[in-house]
């Protein structure tokens, strides 16, 4: 099966509004609040009665406020670029959108 894939960069928003409640440690801790099944490597998506692995890796500067987020499913492009465009949307609107871009 092809392997498709999402890369994402999060950039730290410099406003004072910020939602102070929220650490950014690790992707792991957003995805649990989106998705099922999370754990360090890959989370759960059902999509169309059937549920999908969605594998991640995370990478983090620190020093620059910089996140980067890359995603990927193996399956058919047209069944992985449907569940990726379903993940897509959960992460566009989650609560840490408050702090990053």
């Amino acid at each position: 099966m092809p392997k498709i894939e999402m890369k994402y960069i999060f950039l730290k928003k410099d406003n004072k509004n910020q939602n102070n409640d929220f650490r950014f440690d690790t992707f792991e801790n957003i995805l649990k609040r989106l998705f099922s099944n999370v754990n360090s490597e890959y989370f759960d998506v059902e999509n169309k009665g059937y549920v999908y692995k969605i594998y991640y890796e995370e990478k983090k500067e620190f020093d620059k406020d910089i996140y980067y987020l890359n995603l990927y499913v193996e399956s058919t492009k047209v069944k992985g670029s449907a569940v990726l465009d379903l993940v897509n949307r959960r992460l566009i609107r989650g609560k840490h959108r408050g702090d990053y871009n």
